[in-house]
């Protein structure tokens, strides 16, 4: 392959077919092959490919990155998006994201990719070429689904680095779940912290109004009266 023609593949970084063939269109394929033989690029998933580096040999493209382009619409999320921002107490080697269309889970590079779905779309951005959601869709959404994505131990160590949160976006965001076990989580775990992520009084008043029926957090055995719920002695 010559010189030009990889120098455009280190430019896509991670890319599907079709990107390929808006470079190449017929001949895309071709060159596909001539990459995949001569070790210049790598083949992440079906119609998925990653470039490589000459003097490394390994992806030019980093796990968040890959995770956010698997689909048109994926981005990186729940615990891999908290890590993403620096605020993860352990490291997984599994990338969670979001997307609008189904993806089966795959491995790639010793990384498990594994798709969560989630009920709503705000809060989304794209940062450093990664799409990823914001801090706070990130915590609600571990709140959320804590048992799914990284237990509830490693979502309090989280949650014990963040240095400060919007509150404004917490409370545009927790309606749009429509779940109030969510409301009682999300009030007595980050009230817990309020000082430290900078929360008004005013913010847990609101989450008070959304909860409902006792519930469990985890292997609750005490109950906390003001959020109606069994939590951990």
């Amino acid at each position: 392959m010559k010189l030009d023609s990889y120098k455009k593949l280190l430019a896509l970084g991670c890319f599907g077919r079709k990107q390929a063939e808006a470079l190449w269109r017929e001949n895309a394929s071709k060159y596909l092959d001539d990459a995949l033989k001569q070790g210049l690029i790598r083949r992440i998933r079906k119609d998925l490919y990653v470039s490589v580096s000459l003097e490394t040999h390994q992806p030019t493209v980093n796990k968040f990155e890959i995770a956010s382009r698997v689909s048109p619409t994926a981005c990186v999320s729940h615990h891999a998006a908290l890590e993403f921002y620096g605020y993860a107490n352990q490291v997984f080697y599994d990338m969670t994201f979001i997307s609008q269309s189904k993806v089966k889970p795959f491995e790639f590079d010793g990384v498990s990719y594994r798709q969560i779905f989630s009920g709503i779309s705000e809060g989304v951005s794209e940062q450093n070429d990664v799409r990823v959601t914001d801090l706070e869709r990130s915590v609600l959404d571990c709140i959320d689904a804590f048992e799914k994505v990284c237990g509830l131990e490693e979502l309090e160590a989280c949650l014990d680095m963040i240095p400060s949160l919007d509150e404004d976006k917490l409370r545009r965001y927790l309606p749009l779940y429509g779940k109030a076990f969510l409301y009682q989580k999300a009030g007595y775990l980050l009230e817990m912290r309020q000082s430290d992520l900078k929360l008004s009084d005013g913010f847990f008043d609101f989450c008070q109004k959304g909860i409902a029926s006792r519930r469990y957090l985890g292997k609750g055995t005490a109950l906390n009266k003001r959020w109606n719920l069994y939590v951990k002695e």
